[in-house]
């Protein structure tokens, strides 16, 4: 075996999680015909795989076959009157943006920090963006999805039954293109406001969420600001959907940089490891200061309420974090399930997506034993798979076979392959309509089906309806609240949030336009960057390489991690 072909098996065995797998095969399909030949044929479970940038072991193959999409990577026609374009899953945000900017658009739900994620890496995981607080939710986005069940068949979900694969994670099928709508393109600016106290961040925070044109509200603690190579304060940077900011062109797009350098800058210090709990704006504090008492660095989004503590390997800290995010009982947000949190899957969610799961994935081919542990549906099913693999000749009729499994079966449809279809009798071939057959229900079944239906949504109806009275009764707590500040600060805080763009945001005359971080060491002091503290974008490659390959066994890293600790040593 060659060692390119190793490195690539390297590769595809882990993720952005680290966590190591073991991979049956590689695919790079083209097209989506070819995703539903493999998943007919193959005798192994399948993983699908984006940009492999997944932080909980999404995409981490268990002798698995991996379907790296990839190569699926073309952009279709944007139909500018109604600002959609049709996307295949390989293409990454970054590009998707580079066409729409050209047409004064742009698709704004992503991680800034992971632009090169895929789109269909994405939806699969229905991650919220770093500007969601005025962009709303992914799917909110998503007109259609095109995407391959586990039986094999190419299935398009309307925006209707988008939440069958959005945010299911790759359980219910493979993604292979969704027509997106975009947003005009919006010259942005920024400001920078820093404080050494808490409560005063929070206080001018909770003002800023009120205004429409704050998108963003990036906070950071005082450890990752002094990583980052600001004051050792604590600074939250204000994103507005207009000229409002002090912040604008050149500086702005440097600002965005440094904010690109936030996972950068842990991880250059070995902090691989991170969560994102979703708080109620009143836990903010609690859990802040939880964390600054075990010294655990950390930062956030104070729009969307969510904060992100890292932690080395085997951080004995981090179960205590955990443990107090149980307490306070709050969701994990935008890293997904995965292999990493299925303990977090709260039992309601798990009936709910097993339902979602074996409407679409039966045999349980797609994404095994992620997000949640299940089995097949029935032993039917595994009577009907194994007789269509293996394509016996003495199977008494096609029709025998739909009654016996058109009780339980959750589609209208049975794809039936072609060497199953030459050993059915010519006069059951007219029950075929090309490769297949048509599962016509009685009345009394479906009116079976409508009934349970509307069972299961009234169930959900109602947590629904509670959740949105927690919610309601949140928002007049907030609008209520008064600071622990005196009146005259809290008077000021207000002035202040009023005409943001008017104060001076940057004290100690600090000038991002020469920003300089010299706490973020490159790897190499041959590096031409070596002099400026950031990292050039072929280390950023290779440590983006060690994320998600799991590459610190080879003999070449520890050389270059030898090299990296003599060079911090002179420094």
């Amino acid at each position: 075996m060659t060692k390119k072909l190793l490195d690539v098996l390297v590769c595809y065995d882990s993720d952005a999680s680290r966590i190591s797998g073991d991979i049956g095969g590689v695919i790079f399909p083209r097209k989506s015909e070819e995703i539903c030949d493999v998943v007919k044929t193959s005798k192994l479970d399948i993983v699908p795989r984006g940009a492999g940038t997944g932080l909980m072991g999404g995409c981490v193959p268990k002798g698995s076959v991996v379907i790296d999409v990839s190569k699926m990577n073309s952009v279709g026609k944007l139909d500018k009157k109604h600002r959609e374009i049709y996307v295949e899953a390989g293409v990454t945000v970054k590009e998707l943006n580079e066409k729409l900017k050209k047409a004064g658009l742009e698709f704004p739900i992503y991680m800034i920090e992971r632009s090169f994620s895929t789109i269909g890496g994405l939806i699969a995981l229905g991650v919220l963006g770093d500007r969601s607080m005025r962009y709303g939710e992914l799917k909110d986005w998503i007109e259609e999805i095109d995407f391959v069940s586990g039986r094999g068949e190419l299935v398009k979900l309307s925006k209707a039954d988008l939440t069958d694969v959005c945010g299911m994670e790759g359980l219910t099928g493979i993604i292979v293109g969704a027509k997106l709508k975009a947003a005009k393109l919006i010259k942005r600016s920024a400001s920078i406001f820093q404080s050494d106290e808490l409560d005063e961040i929070l206080a001018i925070s909770r003002r800023l969420r009120l205004e429409k044109e704050v998108v963003m509200l990036r906070f950071l603690s005082k450890d990752v600001s002094k990583m980052l190579g600001l004051p050792l304060r604590y600074h939250i940077i204000i994103e507005f959907n207009s000229n409002r900011g002090k912040i604008k062109d050149r500086d702005y797009e440097n600002l965005m940089n440094l904010v690109k350098k936030n996972y950068y800058a842990l991880y250059s210090r070995g902090y691989y490891n991170s969560e994102d709990p979703k708080l109620f704006f009143d836990k903010i504090k609690e859990f802040a200061l939880f964390l600054e008492s075990l010294n655990i660095p950390y930062f956030g989004d104070l729009g969307m309420g969510i904060i992100h503590p890292f932690f080395k390997d085997n951080d004995e800290r981090k179960e205590a974090v955990m443990s107090f995010i149980r307490k306070i009982k709050t969701k994990l947000s935008k890293y997904g399930i995965g292999l990493k949190r299925k303990d977090f899957l709260e039992e309601p969610e798990r009936k709910l997506m097993s339902r979602v799961k074996l409407r679409h994935d039966p045999f349980v081919k797609i994404n095994k034993g992620k997000v949640m542990d299940i089995e097949q549906k029935s032993s039917k099913f595994d009577k009907v798979h194994k007789d269509f693999d293996i394509g016996v000749g003495k199977i008494k009729s096609a029709e025998k076979i739909v009654e016996e499994v058109v009780e339980e079966m959750p589609v209208k449809r049975i794809i039936l392959p072609e060497h199953f279809e030459n050993n059915i009798a010519a006069d059951e071939k007219q029950t075929l309509d090309s490769e297949r057959i048509v599962i016509k229900k009685t009345p009394e079944q479906k009116m079976k089906e409508f009934v349970e239906r509307v069972e299961r949504e009234s169930e959900f109806t109602e947590k629904e309806k509670e959740e949105k009275e927690i919610y309601d009764q949140l928002e007049d707590y907030e609008q209520t609240f008064k600071s622990e500040l005196s009146e005259d600060r809290v008077e000021k805080i207000s002035d202040f949030a009023r005409d943001v763009s008017k104060k001076v945001l940057i004290k100690d005359n600090l000038n991002i336009s020469e920003l300089k971080s010299p706490n973020l060491k490159p790897l190499s002091s041959a590096s031409p960057d070596f002099n400026k503290g950031f990292r050039t974008d072929e280390e950023k490659a290779l440590i983006d390489n060690v994320m998600m390959n799991q590459f610190g066994m080879g003999s070449a890293v520890k050389e270059e991690k030898k090299e990296k600790k003599d060079n911090d040593n002179r420094i």
